[in-house]
């Protein structure tokens, strides 16, 4: 992109001009002359740190080198205007061994790279791209940022539906291109809406709109497709039983899969969302009377994030064989066991508020996962039963529990309300708070875990 690169500053000069913003709170689209060979670029404009020489380009936060990491993103390029799939590539070097995070303005988007970032699902804007590395001896960090600007192509394909017939014939019309189906009336349908002819299908409710399958059976089935949003709309799954599903995604391309501000209700059966796929995000749903809100099967570097999980009658959220999930910023209340992972590894679950329990609040049979800031209280529906706060399997190993705070697990008959019970090996038990459950104490049934630093009264 070296040769293009003035070109695409021009450009973004002129954007920016246009809107008005000034040039002087953007500088950073100014390319400065070469900085001077290991002095971190004091002659560039800000420029990235002692790379020899390195053009700088005002703007990126630079290159940190603390006990020898160093990360640098390789694509894209700082103030390329970017539209569509954009791989972001990054190089790593001083470390052996070392951790990855993809944040993009702020969030956390991957744990790994090459990463694949889809920018339909964005607005047109900056946009930082942040590559964090840290190595795992010595917990040093290093840190690249980019400046991008999304600019992506008007989408004329838009379809107004307000029938089945409608969404079947516009996702026919897609076929393997790309279009937006907008719903615009409430709709019952009489099957299943599939889609799997391989295009890019962005559908989402105006206003306030139901979508009801009035059958056991599902509402959305993804199988194909190279990208799939679903947002804005209400699934009736009164209907459902057992663990039938009201969207299921069974995809296993590389792609884009994305449901938020969706709304799933029913009445005590089946599941919300069922997912055996790779990179899917599941945020700001709500999921109401169901069995399961969220089950998450063999889906690698899922992100459910932001959602509200209410009177599930099995679990809130369960995660099995994942890798690389991350479990985030979720409430879910009144569900018999709040969050399980089941065989996964590398999995992160972090700041989740779960209230209400009937038997886990946090279940662990995994590997290398990590969980850190939960809140869990109150088990008050299921009585003359253990309950458990936090609870690791047997023979799961080296996961990390940290800040957690458990309190008022309480099992209101003859079981016992367990704040913490450690069952597997090489765990590490720091910095978590328990209170006024029915027995404060962190459990250690296992090997060589460490368990320190914690409140236990």
């Amino acid at each position: 992109m070296g040769e293009n690169k003035s070109s695409t500053l021009a450009i973004i000069a002129v954007i920016i001009a246009a809107s008005g913003l000034g040039v002087g709170a953007y500088s950073i689209f100014i390319e400065g002359p070469p900085g001077q060979d290991g002095t971190n670029g004091l002659d560039g404009l800000d420029g990235t740190d002692g790379l020899d020489g390195t053009d700088g380009l005002n703007g990126t936060d630079g290159i940190d080198a603390l006990g020898g990491i160093v990360v640098g993103v390789l694509e894209p390029d700082h103030g390329e205007i970017v539209s569509g799939n954009v791989t972001i590539r990054a190089l790593i070097s001083g470390s052996d061994s070392y951790t990855v995070q993809v944040l993009i303005n702020g969030w956390l988007n991957a744990t790994y790279v090459p990463f694949q970032w889809n920018t339909l699902e964005v607005s047109d804007g900056l946009w930082n791209i942040t590559v964090i590395a840290t190595d795992v001896g010595s917990n040093n960090v290093s840190q690249n940022v980019v400046i991008v600007y999304v600019k992506n192509p008007s989408d004329t394909n838009i379809y107004y539906c307000s029938s089945q017939s409608e969404i079947e014939l516009a996702l026919s019309s897609i076929g393997t291109g790309h279009g937006t189906i907008m719903i615009t009336e409430d709709i019952t349908l009489t099957s299943t809406i599939n889609l799997d002819d391989g295009g890019s299908y962005v559908i989402q409710g105006v206003g306030s709109i139901t979508i009801d399958r009035n059958a056991d059976d599902e509402t959305f089935s993804i199988t194909n497709t190279q990208s799939c949003i679903i947002r804005d709309l209400m699934i009736d799954a009164s209907d459902l039983t057992g663990e039938n599903r009201a969207i299921s995604i069974i995809d296993y391309n590389t792609n884009l899969l994305h449901i938020e501000n969706v709304k799933v209700y029913g009445d005590g059966g089946g599941y919300g969302i069922y997912v055996i796929s790779y990179d899917v995000s599941i945020n700001n749903c709500d999921f109401y009377n169901l069995t399961t809100g969220i089950y998450a099967m063999s889906a690698h570097r899922h992100r459910i994030t932001g959602n509200l999980i209410q009177y599930m009658t099995e679990h809130g959220i369960l995660a099995f064989t994942n890798i690389e999930g991350v479990i985030t910023d979720n409430i879910i209340r009144y569900c018999y066991d709040g969050i399980e992972i089941r065989h996964c590894m590398l999995t992160t679950v972090s700041n989740n508020v779960i209230r209400n329990i009937g038997r886990y609040g946090i279940y662990i049979s995994g590997y290398g996962c990590t969980f850190t800031g939960n809140s869990i209280a109150y088990d008050n529906f299921v009585n003359n039963a253990d309950v458990y706060g936090i609870l690791v399997a047997s023979f799961y190993y080296y996961n990390t529990i940290v800040g957690n705070v458990i309190s008022l697990i309480d099992a209101d008959g003859t079981g016992t309300g367990y704040g913490m019970t450690i069952n597997g090996d090489n765990n590490t038990v720091v910095g978590n708070t328990l209170y006024d459950n029915d027995n404060n104490t962190i459990n250690d049934f296992g090997l060589n875990n460490v368990i320190e630093h914690n409140i236990e009264g």
